[in-house]
């Protein structure tokens, strides 16, 4: 037969069980949104690599033009 403090004793243990699966859902749930944030960026850098290669690229050809121009042309 359970007694008193025995019920207590169970019930403070399964309250503590409860906030550690709180806890660690709300850690989980924040693993995810970060997953979910690093997914986007992965899908869109390298595009932000290629128009950073290609503004570069423009800016050289750019002062190669004006350094011509100034040179000879």
């Amino acid at each position: 037969m359970s007694t008193i403090p025995d019920y207590d004793k169970t019930h403070a243990e399964i309250s503590k069980l409860l906030a550690e699966t709180a806890k660690t859902l709300e850690e989980v749930r924040k693993v995810s949104a970060e997953t979910a944030k690093l997914q986007t960026e992965s899908k869109w850098h390298p595009v932000v690599v290629a128009a950073s290669l290609l503004a570069g690229g423009a800016a050289l050809a750019g002062a190669l033009s004006a350094v011509i121009k100034l040179v000879g042309g």
